[in-house]
């Protein structure tokens, strides 16, 4: 089968926004395929993989021999939500990514074995992946050149800004922009806004707030990037959010990242010019 050819068939809906979403896909794809062209389940001439005579061990040795991409492979092309894998004692099942223990990978080899019963044409799996992991991964994509520029505007200001991650309350938290980065005053958590999943963002805002307040974290900021289709109802939005929680700032443009920079300087926040 010709990887590239399918590569190039694939359409990337996406691809002027976030390039480097489709180039990781597509070096993620190739892998994917030469582990499983050069499995003893794939049929060369059928161009099939026949994932009903897997053993165990075979879909073990399989995922280990490179984790990071056959992990979301498998879990894109069974479906499984995240919710379905808590269920099943996998809720953190992308951590496997990362395992060298192959036995570890056993209780996820056996959950794919349950659903993968009959042979599967490798283009089919190939391209369900690819479009699965596209649109699981779109938001992430978006959602961290965002960070990246909300904390480029802070740090342009404020200079020691960054990512934080600590442990509170004996759990790890992460802080998206903390300000100073070294010991946060300022706690600022971003999102890109999807109209239909905006009130589980809030909730998880509000989450968040709680969380760092209690962790010696004097002021926390929304930053939540509207669609544009949605600009003319800021006002309304913002209220949304206030309602929820009592938010010491909400941002919900890019333009708006002037007022962050002006309230970072009326909190006194150390090193803010």
């Amino acid at each position: 089968m010709d990887v590239e050819e399918l590569l190039r068939k694939i359409p990337r809906p996406y691809g002027e926004d976030i390039p480097e979403l489709y180039r990781e896909l597509d070096e993620m794809t190739r892998r994917i395929a030469e582990i499983l062209m050069a499995s003893n389940l794939y049929n060369a001439g059928t161009q099939e993989v026949d994932f009903g005579r897997a053993t165990s061990e075979d879909l073990v040795e399989l995922i280990s021999k490179d984790p990071e991409v056959m992990v979301p492979f498998f879990v894109m092309i069974t479906g499984f939500s995240h919710r379905e894998l808590r269920q099943r004692g996998l809720g953190s099942v992308y951590s496997l990514r990362r395992v060298r223990n192959r036995e570890k990978l056993r209780p996820f080899a056996n959950l794919v074995r349950g659903l993968l019963a009959h042979p599967l044409r490798l283009e089919t799996v190939l391209y369900k992946f690819y479009k699965n992991w596209e649109e699981h991964q779109r938001r992430h994509w978006r959602g961290r050149r965002a960070e990246n520029e909300v904390c480029r505007a802070v740090m342009a200001h404020c200079g020691n800004a960054g990512k934080y991650v600590f442990q509170c309350g004996g759990k790890r938290r992460e802080i998206d922009c903390a300000v100073p980065r070294d010991k946060p005053v300022v706690a600022i958590n971003v999102r890109v806004g999807v109209g239909e999943d905006r009130a589980k963002r809030i909730k998880e805002f509000a989450t968040e707030l709680k969380e760092v307040k209690g962790c010696d974290v004097k002021y926390f900021v929304v930053v939540y990037f509207v669609p544009e289709h949605e600009r003319s109802r800021l006002e309304e939005i913002r209220a949304e959010f206030t309602r929820e929680a009592s938010f010491d700032l909400v941002v919900l443009t890019r333009e708006e990242l002037g007022s962050l920079v002006e309230k970072l300087r009326e909190w006194g926040v150390p090193g803010c010019v």
